[in-house]
């Protein structure tokens, strides 16, 4: 049975359910002497089990699809520079609405420029503040969970 576990010991008697999504963790234990039978514990448990998962899924945006984030270059998750012969871009990988893969590009300049910089700096935000937005968009509080646990917060 999956997020549940028979233990019997001589500390504990029963079932015991755990479950983490979205780097929250649920434990909740199900004493057999609290039952008539280890079958109505072990339904007991079932049931919330499934009560748990299912209202995490109705509040959790896309609750099927993981986050998931590669590091670059740049040192910031999900921004990657681009060098192309004009000049830096940043660029930040995102699905629409439709769930079409797309890349919004923020243009940073020349290496030459005199306050490159600077201006790497200003679409280093942008390109950040962006990111933030389409996946607060996308996945809702598991994003801020997802932040919390690579230590972006």
């Amino acid at each position: 049975m999956e997020n549940i576990t028979k233990v019997d010991d001589e500390n504990f008697c029963g079932y015991w359910v755990r479950i983490q999504r979205d780097h929250r963790r649920v434990s909740k234990r199900f004493r057999r002497r609290n039952y008539e039978s280890w079958e109505e514990a072990k339904d007991a448990a079932i049931e919330f089990r499934d009560q748990w998962l299912a209202d995490w899924k109705a509040t959790a945006r896309n609750a099927d699809e993981k986050i998931q984030y590669k590091n670059s270059v740049t040192g910031v998750l999900g921004v990657h520079l681009t060098t192309g012969s004009d000049g830096d871009a940043l660029a930040v990988s995102y699905k629409d609405e439709d769930g079409n893969q797309k890349i919004k590009n923020f243009w940073v300049g020349s290496r030459d420029k005199k306050d490159y910089q600077k201006c790497y700096d200003k679409a280093m935000e942008k390109a950040k503040k962006f990111r933030d937005k389409v996946n607060m968009k996308r996945f809702g509080v598991r994003w801020i969970n997802y932040k919390k646990r690579k230590g972006l917060l």
